[in-house]
């Protein structure tokens, strides 16, 4: 009972609005079946907000620097795995940015080999150089191992037969392309 009466004096009525947001709390309790001996100023203080932060209990000062705190952890874990996430899609985004920057490359690099090479689908076209040596009995050096090409008497190209036979370079190579 002292304890009680000590809280009464504790919490000072500031205004008139103070005062009346007190008493409606108040009447509200003794409705709900509560005696007035019962009702404390300081928890109808609590419950509508009014108490002034040196009134508070040093428990409740405690209990919500430990909730705040553990709000802030929260935060932070979820800050720091949203960041992860972000970086883990982001590096998704490179990879297949990369990936499709090769393959345009790869498709215009064979285009190009199309156009450029005159050649069926880029490929390369075989050609074996050999020299020719007229004081050895017609036998040809072949740089090309295996590679079998007639002798120059033997095999007329289809340009060949413009140049005449003594003005003929033995070195020389003719190449014909297929047509597309």
């Amino acid at each position: 009972m002292l304890k009680r009466c000590f809280v009464r004096l504790a919490f000072k009525i500031k205004d008139v609005k103070t005062k009346l947001i007190l008493d409606r709390a108040r009447s509200k309790k003794e409705k709900q079946g509560v005696p007035s001996d019962d009702i404390d100023d300081e928890d109808l203080a609590r419950e509508c907000n009014l108490v002034d932060s040196y009134l508070i209990s040093t428990e409740d000062l405690i209990a919500q620097k430990e909730r705040l705190l553990l709000m802030l952890k929260e935060q932070k874990l979820k800050r720091i795995s949203q960041r992860e996430a972000f970086l883990a899609w982001q590096t998704k985004q490179r990879e297949k940015g990369a990936a499709h920057r090769l393959d345009r490359q790869a498709r215009t690099s064979e285009r190009y080999k199309q156009h450029h090479y005159h050649s069926q689908k880029g490929r390369i076209l075989p050609i074996a150089h050999f020299k020719g040596d007229k004081e050895t009995n017609d036998k040809y050096d072949w740089k090309s191992a295996g590679a079998k090409l007639c002798s120059s008497r033997e095999c007329v190209s289809s340009t060949e037969f413009l140049v005449e036979e003594n003005q003929r370079n033995p070195y020389t190579v003719f190449l014909s392309l297929s047509k597309r």
